[in-house]
């Protein structure tokens, strides 16, 4: 679908039914169980920001839809980004012997933190998109998740629910 990420369903001033309808599937992410779908375990030496991105995949709505092979093209991204945010040993000179003939040349390297090239970056972020990583990404595919925990909060009070707030301050 091209063209501007649609509104959420309850952010629509026109009710008019949507071409192809909106999948919309309420969560409650405490209770969310993979059935039959064994998910990777997260390699000890990553970086904590590919750790972390790697943990909010595994409490993320749109994990129950994922199938074994999301969850390792999802593991093989994690792999790539981790490899750039380390450093990487970066050849800075040589050491040539006093003799030009026949002596050996040893290179110099030092670790350091790469720019991510952008073609690299950009085939992380299509990798995500295909993953629903982000809420635009699940919109363009029409679909919407609800956290119940979080609705019933609001419902209790203990949490401000932003989008009535924001209407009552500015009509």
């Amino acid at each position: 679908m091209s063209g501007p990420v649609g509104k959420r369903d309850e952010e629509r001033r026109r009710r008019n039914k949507p071409e192809g309808g909106i999948e919309t599937q309420s969560v409650d992410i405490a209770n969310l169980i993979q059935i039959d779908v064994e998910i990777p375990v997260a390699d000890e030496n990553w970086e904590p920001l590919t750790k972390s991105y790697w943990d909010s995949f595994q409490s993320s709505g749109q994990a129950i839809f994922y199938e074994p092979t999301d969850w390792m093209t999802a593991y093989m991204l994690m792999e790539v980004l981790d490899r750039w945010l380390k450093p990487q040993d970066v050849r800075v000179g040589e050491d040539r012997p006093a003799q030009q003939e026949g002596g050996e040349v040893t290179y110099l390297f030092e670790p350091k933190i790469l720019a991510m090239p952008g073609a690299t970056l950009n085939a992380i972020l299509k990798g995500l998109t295909a993953l629903m990583a982000t809420e635009g990404d699940r919109r363009r595919l029409k679909i919407e998740l609800e956290r119940k925990a979080a609705r019933e909060a609001a419902v209790e009070g203990t949490v401000t629910d932003i989008v009535s707030r924001r209407s009552e301050a500015f009509g």
